[in-house]
């Protein structure tokens, strides 16, 4: 994780750049203490059929939710009652807009037509 200092006092972003997940299970998380807007550059390959997964917040560090995600259309990418559902090899940017939180991860919950799809995932949080 990575912690740089942008413009004048008080104002930061973290980073990190998560292991690849190759099945279902949830990535490394991000320490954000502090940040209230997040993006995820989320890239997927070797979609079978669909993956699915969602993004999770932690208010304490320790107990993980489900986190409400706007519903914006981009071919490849469907949200449904904050489960994605992606279907094709790409890169998409998730955002998480004003929400403190303490950690945030991504949890790939399933995968439909095969088993050998990867996700990739950098984090930046900045408050």
């Amino acid at each position: 994780m990575a912690i740089t200092k942008l413009w004048g006092e008080g104002k930061f972003t973290f980073t990190l750049t998560a292991t690849q997940l190759t099945a279902p299970g949830a990535s490394l998380a991000l320490e954000c203490a502090g940040a209230h807007n997040h993006s995820i550059a989320l890239t997927t390959a070797a979609t079978d059929t669909s993956v699915l997964l969602h993004v999770e917040g932690s208010v304490d560090g320790t107990l993980f939710g489900v986190l409400g995600l706007k519903n914006t259309p981009v071919t490849g990418l469907a949200i449904a009652t904050n489960i994605m559902t992606i279907t094709t090899d790409d890169t998409f940017i998730i955002q998480v807009e004003n929400t403190p939180l303490e950690k945030i991860r991504i949890n790939f919950t399933s995968e439909v037509g095969g088993t050998a799809a990867t996700l990739d995932a950098k984090f930046l949080s900045m408050n």
